[in-house]
Order: structure tokens, then sequence, then C-alpha cells
């Protein structure tokens, strides 16, 4: 046992959460409450920039850093980050819009929109679990990102052509497609990073791919959410042909019940342009996961690292001795008979009085 005095980074900690704070909001605020070329989205991006640059200087001097700086020297945590983020930005941005295509589009329920992504879950987690098994028993794992990703693309594209009438037997095939793809990469990336980088570092490196992977799928569902916004105007003005919506009536507020309220006509238009807009949010994610799709050839094939098997004695290394439950006492410190008639190296015995009680702690 040993103590050790840790530093905790607030500093680094204090900045990152900033920068990526200032970028979401650029990238959530941005074409939607204010134009591109506004001032505060100028000031937000301005930020952002400031400090990620002081984030960086903060690190490198940090005694314990949040985010150690070497490790974007290791190929496998930078690619792998890379890929993660991309990942995170398309498919996270893209399926939000899915519940609400069945909801807006189809006219169901909120609780069986979510029933018709069971088709998506069952592909992610039948790919998951199948490519832990073969990873473990073959030890080669690069394929399953670059299939995934692959898969990820082409469940993309295939969602975007999900309209008004497509059966919804084609929908959960689209779904099983996205869904084996994202099986195949989620997962994976981590397992890749945590055999990648030194067994120290484990915790950061696993956190590190986790971050940017999450912040992708932020700044994924800000982006498509002010392109589904800005597409969403056009579509429903071409689609109702000059008829307004009801006062009131805000397309963000849309739901089966009050959809059915509006006349035939209204209700038409206005789910045959909310479909289209959705749809150009899938599309738009294809090129993106395609860019993750190059970045995964990059990942090395690096060997597994072999833990050692515990031995039949729980927690004890290969060629040690284990003392029998019991056999030592407090505090007279005795060893049973039957732990000293086993052969071994010779042994000193030492008198529990003769020994200081601080060092006798210690080294028990």
């Amino acid at each position: 046992m040993r103590r050790v005095h840790h530093k905790i980074d607030y500093l680094g900690t204090l900045l990152l959460s900033a920068a990526a704070t200032s970028l979401i909001l650029l990238t959530s605020l941005g074409g939607t409450t204010y134009a591109w070329a506004s001032a505060p989205i100028y000031i937000l991006g301005i930020l952002g920039v400031l400090l990620i640059v002081a984030f960086v200087f903060a690190e490198r001097y940090a005694a314990e850093p949040i985010l150690p700086l070497h490790l974007f020297k290791t190929r496998v945590f930078s690619v792998t980050s890379v890929v993660g983020f991309i990942v995170g930005f398309g498919m996270f941005g893209a399926i939000t819009y899915l519940p609400a295509f069945f909801q807006v589009v189809r006219g169901i329920s909120p609780t069986i929109s979510g029933v018709y992504l069971l088709p998506l879950m069952a592909g992610l987690l039948i790919v998951s679990i199948g490519s832990g098994q073969v990873i473990s028993r073959t030890g080669r794992y690069r394929f399953f990102p670059i299939a995934g990703t692959a898969l990820t693309t082409v469940g993309l594209f295939l969602l975007h052509l999900m309209g008004v009438h497509t059966p919804t037997y084609l929908d959960a095939i689209y779904m099983l497609i996205l869904g084996m793809g994202i099986g195949g990469v989620m997962q994976v990336l981590v397992i890749i990073v945590q055999n990648g980088v030194p067994h120290s570092e484990l915790g950061v490196a696993t956190s590190g791919a986790t971050f940017f992977r999450s912040i992708g799928g932020a700044f994924g569902t800000a982006i498509f959410g002010a392109i589904f916004a800005n597409v969403l105007v056009g579509n429903l003005a071409s689609h109702l042909h000059g008829v307004r919506l009801p006062s009131g009536f805000s397309s963000a507020d849309a739901t089966p019940a009050l959809l059915n309220k509006l006349p035939a006509v209204v209700h038409a238009g206005f789910v045959a342009g909310y479909a289209e807009s959705i749809q150009t949010v899938f599309l738009v994610a294809v090129p993106i996961a395609f860019l993750a799709f190059l970045a995964s050839w990059l990942i090395p094939q690096v060997e597994l690292k072999q833990w050692p098997e515990p031995s039949a004695e729980a927690g004890a290394p290969e060629g040690a001795t284990a003392i029998p439950e019991g056999a030592m006492t407090v505090p007279g410190a005795t060893v049973s008979a039957e732990v000293l008639d086993q052969p071994g190296p010779a042994r000193t015995m030492v008198s529990p009085e003769s020994l200081d009680p601080q060092d006798a702690t210690r080294d028990t």
C-alpha cells in the first residue's frame, strides 16, 4: 500500500468545459436564434477558439492534466478520437429525428415510435456482442470499424429514402442496417483505444475517446437542428402552396393529436414538408459518415494485450503460497503450522514484540 497525492486539474477542466459550451452554443444558436453573420455568433466562435488555445497551454504545464496532450501523438488514440467524433456527429445528429419522423409523418404515439426503433437497437446489440466475441477469439479488430462505418453510411442513405408511404418493413430493414453499422463502431473503438495506450493511462484514454464521441453528438444534434429548421420553412411553403397554418400552430409542437385537427389539405402538405426536411437531414449525414469510413482505414492493428489468468487461490500471484483463512491472528501475528511445514525458502522468525508497531502495520 502506498499513498499518492494527486493534483486535480481544475484549470484544464474549466477551460475545456467553457470551450465546449461556447462551440455548442454557436452551433445551436447559429442560423436559428441568431443569424450566422451576427455579433453573438462571432463572439462565441472567437471565444471558443481562444479557450481551446488556453486549454492547450494549461495542459502543457499541468502536473496531472485532465487530457494529456501526448496521447494525441499516439496514432491509435488520435485516429479513434477523430472517428468517434465523426460517428457521433452523424449518428446522434440524425437518429434524433427518427422518433419525430414516426410521430409526425406516420401519426403514431411517442410510445409506439419508440417501439419502431427496436430494429435499430437489435442490429446494434447483435453486432456489438458478436464483434466482441470475434475479437476475443481472434485478436483482430480493425475490420469492424471499417465495416461499421460503411454500414452506417449506407444506413443513413437508406433512411433518407423513407417517405410518407414507405412500407413499415422497409423502415425496419433500413434501421437494422444502421444499427448494425453503429454496433460495429461504438464499442469497438473503446476496445481499440484501451488496447493502444499504457495501462497507467487507461482511464483518461477511455474517457477521452468517450468525450470526443459525445461532443461530436452534441455538435451534430445542434447543426442538424439548424439545418432542419431552415429547410422546414421552405418545404412547408412549397407543399402547402400558399395555405397558411392555423394561428397558434407551431411546427415545433406538432403532435399526432394536433395534426389530426388540421384540414385534410393542410395536414397532407405539412406532413409532406416535414418528411422532406427530415430526409434532407439524413442525406446531409451521409457524407459525414463517409468521412468516418475513410478515417477508419487509418486505425492500426495492434496485438491485443494478454492479461495473466488468476491462480487457483483468489488474487494470489503465480507461484505464491496462500495463507489459509484464519491462520493469522491479531495481535500475536502467529502463522499456522500448516504453512510453516510447506516447502519453500528459508524463513526468519521475528518476535512481534521486537517490531515497531508502525513498521509492522505497513509491512502487513
